[in-house]
């Protein structure tokens, strides 16, 4: 069986055997770079250790280790849907495909559920999955419904034509209305599911603007400049302004000390509200890929961020 990968912007730079495994999460990297080494990985690289570029492709001649993908009966909303793509606005708590720890009741299945057939391309766990969102973020995301559109879609976030918008509740307040980080991200040496800002990563920009202040807190329209993995979470901890509710890069409660006590007791409130990361995926943009026009869709803040605002308001 023969499964065709495309490399993404987030992608860009890796080692061809760590891209191909975090794309085929049913194959170990050590299956992985004994199948380059068989000549069984077809495309622009050829070594395990050459480094990829977005769009490029490869496709992979292997049979897949584990279970087929099933479709289930997943709760979600889907905002817009045809023959080429849909799109859904993701409530938190929900993984994209399947992965390590999390292999049934993802988007993916709920998807095959509910519009019955998804793109070709990709890793068999992940048909049609052109980007992703954390599991505890929430918003909008496109998945293609037919290769043609995976590839253009494809095409778009390696050329930055998507626009990704993000609403944001820091910790503390921002030292200027606006600005942007530019600030590269790479994989942490003490834990490799962890990213952080250092010179060895990936060139990574964010784009923010405060839009409004919640007692203690800013909110924030964030734009992307580039797509890495947890790079608004990772940016904002950088600036010592972390994503409120964030548990794993600080967004949880140590940062109140110093806070009035009144403040701190709406803090320790709003966080008992919300478990996660207060980040949500409002807004998404691209050219269609059939018709070749501008298609942009909005999602309204969650009930979870819109109470914690309240809590913080006070």
């Amino acid at each position: 069986m023969q499964h065709r990968v495309t490399v993404t912007e987030a992608q860009d730079g890796m080692r061809l055997d760590v891209c191909l495994a975090a794309c085929l999460p049913e194959f170990s990297r050590a299956q992985i770079k004994r199948l380059i080494d068989q000549g069984r990985v077809y495309g622009p690289a050829r070594k395990a250790s050459d480094r990829v570029r977005p769009g490029w492709v490869f496709d992979v001649d292997a049979e897949p280790q584990g279970s087929v993908l099933e479709p289930e009966a997943v709760e979600f909303r889907i905002v817009y849907s045809d023959e080429h793509l849909v799109v859904v606005d993701k409530p938190a708590g929900l993984v994209v495909h399947p992965a390590p720890g999390h292999r049934r009741g993802t988007l993916v299945q709920g998807l095959l559920h509910r519009v019955g057939t998804l793109a070709g391309l990709g890793s068999p766990l992940r048909p049609g999955v052109v980007h992703r969102l954390d599991k505890d973020t929430s918003g909008l995301i496109v998945v293609a419904r037919t290769d043609s559109a995976y590839q253009s879609l494809a095409e778009q976030i390696a050329d930055r034509k998507v626009g990704r918008t993000y609403t944001a509740i820091v910790c503390g307040h921002m030292k200027a209305d606006q600005g942007t980080i530019d600030a590269a991200i790479g994989r942490s040496r003490r834990d490799r599911k962890l990213m952080r800002v250092g010179a060895h990563g990936k060139a990574a920009v964010t784009h923010f603007e405060v839009t409004d202040t919640v007692g203690p807190c800013d909110i924030l329209h964030v734009t992307l400049g580039s797509g890495r993995t947890h790079q608004i979470r990772v940016h904002m901890r950088h600036l010592g302004k972390p994503v409120f509710g964030d548990p794993t890069y600080g967004g949880r409660g140590r940062w109140a000390t110093g806070l009035p006590v009144p403040e701190r007791r709406r803090v320790q409130k709003a966080l008992e509200v919300l478990p996660r990361q207060a980040l949500h995926a409002a807004g998404l943009s691209f050219v269609h890929p059939a018709r070749g026009e501008r298609q942009r869709f909005q999602s309204d803040l969650p009930e979870d961020i819109r109470t914690v605002m309240e809590i913080l308001r006070g």
